[in-house]
């Protein structure tokens, strides 16, 4: 969640990733974990207090999922993996309502695109990636009580995290949209929007 907040083109918002106590055994059931390997996490779940490699793979998938459910309109605190909906089901939902074929990869796309607007708005705005960051308490103050004390975010890991998601998400380090597939998307996206504004005042 560290990860996902510092990036997230809209803030410290419910819309980024799931809790890192939904995915440890210590705390839940192995089936529950289970459903998180549809994600990219592995079968015996992942401890709490952790940022490794391990847990690269499902912060891009549990975001771009969240994100595209965002966009549109489907209640997140049902989402998967530890919620009632699956992403066949969403699909499904979209799809009937559509009338159009609506996929897991569309699921991830739609997700992607939404974050990749809301990015190069932000770029517009003055935020650069000088913001894809926490500040120096998380990485230098351990909790001091509960599950995690004497624990605080390790920086090499978090940094290594942030590099996957840029790469990952079509973003560059100065906080636009890298050229791509995903910056053409946004041009159009932004395209449409400024059409719908034409003649409203505001």
């Amino acid at each position: 969640m560290a990860v996902g907040f510092a990036l997230n083109p809209t803030g410290p918002r419910y819309d980024v990733l799931e809790h890192d106590i939904d995915f440890d055994t210590t705390f839940i059931s192995k089936e529950q974990v289970s459903r998180g390997q549809d994600f990219g996490l592995p079968s015996e779940g992942l401890p709490m207090g952790t940022l490794d490699a391990r847990r690269h793979e499902s912060l891009e998938q549990l975001w771009l999922c969240w994100s595209a459910l965002d966009a549109l309109g489907i209640c997140e605190y049902a989402a998967p993996p530890t919620r009632e909906l699956t992403v066949e089901g969403i699909c499904s939902l979209v799809s009937d309502h559509t009338g159009a074929p609506f996929t897991r990869g569309d699921l991830f796309w739609l997700g992607k695109v939404r974050l990749g607007l809301l990015r190069a708005t932000n770029a517009r705005l003055g935020f650069t990636g000088t913001e894809d960051t926490l500040p120096d308490v998380f990485f230098e103050s351990p909790l001091e009580e509960g599950f995690l004390s004497g624990v605080a975010i390790n920086r090499e890991e978090f940094d290594a995290a942030v590099r996957y998601l840029l790469e990952k998400f079509e973003w560059d380090e100065d906080g636009l949209v890298d050229t791509g597939s995903v910056a053409a998307a946004v041009t159009v996206a932004t395209q449409a929007a400024g059409r719908l504004w034409e003649g409203v005042a505001l």
